[in-house]
């Protein structure tokens, strides 16, 4: 029996390489593809597959959110990240929140069913992933200059922060902290204009790259 495979990536051409890929192995079958992280946990917990594939920077939800919640609600699912952002602090992310597998997009075409063979206990690492860091503008400081950066924001802030740095969706710190989904996006605006954070996932990759800092500092 075919084991079944969900596919979550916001770039349609990707998305359907990568089914391309599955499919011409005849080993899996592609039930759905999403292109964000809040659809696919609606069609994961409708379709309940034996195998998620998630990009990281995914709008709505990003794709550590959405292994997380695999973890805790599909335990029976294997989480593949395959991402272009494949620096050595990602992957140690996803290993410690229970992704199976880490892929680099540029990887995908030749180690993809490796990944998906996979099975057991180990955790497949592609042979591109783990060893560059993340590019200019995501969250690249040293920790003096982080500590600096982060001491500049306000208590309620560094909360904030602290959640982001937990792979948290702003929907989630809203329910921890008993804000509204508003005041957090607000928060992480200017918490990103502080960290001098530029791009749309910027915040999350600092959070990720600087964890220790922020852990001590909120």
């Amino acid at each position: 029996m075919k084991k079944s495979v969900l596919i979550a990536d916001d770039h349609p051409i990707f998305r359907s390489g990568l089914r391309k890929v599955i499919e011409e192995s005849r080993v899996y079958d592609v039930i759905g593809e999403v292109n964000d992280g809040e659809t696919c946990v609606a069609q994961a917990e409708l379709l309940k597959p034996d195998i998620m594939i998630v990009d990281l920077n995914m709008p709505r939800r990003n794709g550590f959110a959405v292994v997380e919640w695999a973890r805790r609600n599909l335990p029976r699912c294997r989480t593949i990240v395959v991402s272009m952002y494949s620096g050595k602090d990602f992957v140690q992310q996803a290993m410690e929140i229970g992704a199976s597998a880490f892929v680099a997009k540029e990887d995908a075409d030749a180690e993809l069913l490796k990944a998906l063979d996979g099975g057991g206990t180990s955790f497949f690492l592609s042979s591109s992933a783990g060893r560059g860091e993340a590019p200019p503008g995501f969250g690249s400081h040293s920790d003096s200059k982080a500590q600096e950066l982060i001491s500049s924001l306000t208590g309620a802030e560094k909360k904030v922060l602290r959640l982001v740095a937990q792979s948290m969706t702003s929907r989630d710190i809203a329910n921890a902290l008993g804000i509204g989904e508003r005041t957090v996006h607000t928060h992480r605006q200017n918490i990103s204009s502080k960290l001098e954070l530029k791009g749309s996932n910027s915040l999350l990759q600092f959070a990720i790259r600087n964890r220790s800092v922020v852990e001590r500092m909120t």
